[in-house]
């Protein structure tokens, strides 16, 4: 059943399998994801080491993925909240707020936060009673439950995401419906103690969830992707952010039976909680929590090395030919059950594709280098390409375990048009003019170029008028989105440059040194080589961290 389940995520249009985790949260996809997921990753290893409750990273980098890994490895009940519905709940709460003229800080906000997702918890919980759970506390669980659906608030028939994200819906719904009718100041309090079903109260649902899920091995799970695209919304959503980051610094889930007095017992919570924080953003997130030291005390950052993708895409690759094509599977010495030794990784990849390719600058590469130059080093893009090559190589009549020159350089060509938009969108809060500054900037500048000329360029095209910092506000914003870089050596192959997905802080560019373009916003955006075809003398661009072998063996 496991094999038929796996080949609707590991097929011949995704030989690679899907680019989100979050397209495999339903019960049959976890199943899928439990047999993808492979432990021995230094995330993981970082993870189980440091038991952290925040990631931090880039879109793409697999934050979700590592979270639903470690979870189901532990068997964990996992709930996982709609991003985008949840915040604007919450923030239709904070609405009523002030439309009620009513103080609140980011104590109360914390507060409501930990009131939706204990009515989540509930529900997730009374959906998976035993006889193991203690009675009392069952009972009151299942009464709840059956409330709810007798009310029509959650469908009995639905998946469980898809009930648990009803009854956020409906319990935001509730509590903004008690601010707007309150008559006197809506403190947390008067919310909690304003919570009824028939007889049943809040403080005694929330009891029930913490002795059912003290009596359980592992505490039932909550997780949260932050808003990724937050755009304008980010002024609109700063507030509701804030009382997450507030309540990820209070919270904590232990097993101590010590007495706990209601509201005041948040530490003592009735489920563990993990969020996903998108680094695009980080700086404006740590601007607004009131305690950033302390929401991020137990933070882990996601970074990702080129040896570790070639890993990941070969274990994946080796399930697909396991799957598919059992004979190439075993001639190549594959093994799609463990982590793959880089070498092993890196000769099943290289064994399916030409020893070189001619890039469009005319230069001769290997493969799997070409394909790394263009990502940003994320997972998902190395997927998206991977996938894609393999379709184009379909398309061209080749055999799977048999790439040709040409569906590598037709896939990534395809894949480029769209990864440039979703790499911008993750810093539509931080830099909201990226798109429109490297639409009217790159197509002026070169692949490789002296900072001073590139800042004369700036102010020849007007771009700086469009940023507060002016020339270093626009060399900023290019560096923050990855599609510049600073220039570290050229050989006669190729330039190295440090981008800001490799290194934590880019210092400022500065008189005297060079630049470099990333190759995905040379070619999206349509650079000077680009525009006029002329690549004479041009060496490709490598990020620092791509090589995958000495310098030597590059020729």
């Amino acid at each position: 059943m496991t094999d038929e389940l796996l080949k609707r995520y590991i097929n011949d249009t995704t030989p690679f399998g899907p680019i989100k985790s979050e397209d495999m949260t339903s019960r049959k996809g976890l199943t899928a994801f439990r047999a993808l997921y492979t432990s021995g990753t230094e995330v993981h290893n970082r993870m189980e080491k440091q038991q952290p409750n925040a990631l931090i990273g880039r879109k793409g980098s697999g934050k979700t993925a590592f979270l639903l890994g470690r979870l189901v490895e532990r068997d964990s009940l996992v709930v996982r909240l709609k991003q985008s519905a949840l915040f604007n709940n919450m923030s239709n709460i904070v609405r009523a707020f002030n439309e009620k003229g009513a103080a609140y800080n980011v104590d109360t906000l914390a507060g409501i936060w930990d009131i939706v997702i204990v009515h989540v918890v509930a529900i997730r919980l009374a959906d998976t009673l035993t006889d193991d759970d203690p009675d009392r506390h069952k009972g009151i669980l299942w009464r709840y439950l059956l409330d709810l659906e007798g009310a029509g608030f959650i469908d009995q028939e639905a998946g469980k995401d898809v009930r648990s994200n009803e009854v956020a819906a409906w319990i935001s719904s509730e509590l903004q419906r008690l601010v707007a009718e309150a008559s006197e100041k809506p403190t947390l309090e008067y919310l909690a103690a304003s919570l009824r079903y028939g007889d049943l109260d809040y403080m005694t649902l929330r009891q029930s969830c913490r002795e059912v899920s003290l009596s359980r091995e592992y505490a039932t799970t909550v997780l949260i992707d932050t808003v990724e695209d937050f755009g304008e919304n980010f002024t609109k959503l700063a507030d509701v952010t804030r009382g997450l980051m507030q309540l990820l610094a209070q919270h904590r889930f232990d097993r101590t039976e010590d007495d706990w007095d209601g509201l005041e017992g948040l530490m003592r919570s009735p489920y563990d909680l993990f969020v996903c924080l998108p680094s695009e953003v980080s700086e404006l997130m740590s601007a607004i929590a009131s305690n950033p030291a302390k929401s991020m005390e137990r933070s882990l950052r996601i970074e990702w090395k080129s040896r570790e993708l070639v890993r990941l895409a070969a274990q994946r690759y080796s399930l697909y030919l396991e799957l598919h094509h059992p004979d190439a599977y075993r001639s190549l010495g594959a093994n799609s059950d463990r982590r793959l030794p880089f070498d092993d990784a890196r000769r099943i990849l290289e064994t399916t594709m030409p020893a070189h390719i001619t890039n469009r600058l005319g230069t001769r590469e290997r493969p799997l280098m070409y394909i790394l130059r263009h990502t940003q080093l994320l997972p998902r893009h190395f997927i998206q390409f991977l996938n894609s090559i393999w379709r184009e190589n379909e398309v061209l009549g080749g055999s799977p375990i048999e790439v040709s020159e040409k569906a590598i350089v037709d896939g990534v060509d395809e894949v480029e048009e769209y990864l440039v938009a979703d790499i911008l969108s993750g810093y539509s809060a931080s830099h909201p003019l990226a798109s429109e500054i490297c639409d009217r900037l790159i197509p002026h500048l070169g692949m490789f170029m002296p900072v001073d000329e590139l800042k004369q360029i700036i102010k020849n095209t007007k771009t700086h008028q469009l940023v507060p910092d002016k020339v270093e506000g626009v060399l900023q914003l290019l560096v923050d989105v990855g599609a510049l870089g600073l220039h570290q050596r050229s050989t006669d192959l190729y330039h190295e440059a440090k981008f800001s997905f490799t290194e934590r802080k880019i210092p400022v560019l500065i008189s005297g040194q060079n630049a470099c373009l990333h190759p995905a916003f040379a070619k999206h955006y349509q650079c000077r080589e680009d525009s006029t075809n002329t690549f004479d003398g041009c060496l490709p661009v490598y990020s620092f961290g791509t090589d995958l072998e000495p310098e030597a063996d590059k020729r």
